[in-house]
């Protein structure tokens, strides 16, 4: 859209100038998957799109921080924030991985254990 500015001095002399504004539209940022959980020691992929450029935050077992897909593998639960960048306007996307511990599992040599075929 170009608007113009016309401007008259008191002796009737006149000057114009315009100027072009572009309004960009704002990227919409989505993350998948959304919240996510995962067991201690494993990964998660996190795929951002809806921008052109993108920077996650923080970079807490992150392979790489400025790429649309990043992976993790945190020790603890976190929150990632991915924000997307597209013709200078941003947005910001959230997401939870939780990391779940294995479960404690014991057995004892002396446990014995009963199995038939069926008929």
């Amino acid at each position: 859209m170009v608007y113009t500015v016309t401007g008259t001095d008191a002796a009737g002399c006149t000057n114009a100038k315009s100027v072009s504004i572009t309004v960009n539209a704002i990227p919409v940022v989505t993350v998948l998957p959304a919240d996510t959980a995962i067991c201690k020691g494993s990964s998660a992929t996190l795929k951002a799109s809806g921008a052109s450029s993108y920077l996650w935050s923080p970079s807490n077992g992150l392979t790489t921080t400025h790429a649309a897909n990043t992976t993790t593998t945190p020790d603890t639960t976190i929150s990632y924030s991915v924000i997307g960048t597209t013709s200078g306007c941003s947005d910001t996307a959230v997401v939870v991985v939780t990391v779940k511990l294995h479960p404690f599992i014991s057995a004892h040599a002396s446990t014995v254990l009963l199995v038939r075929e069926a008929q």
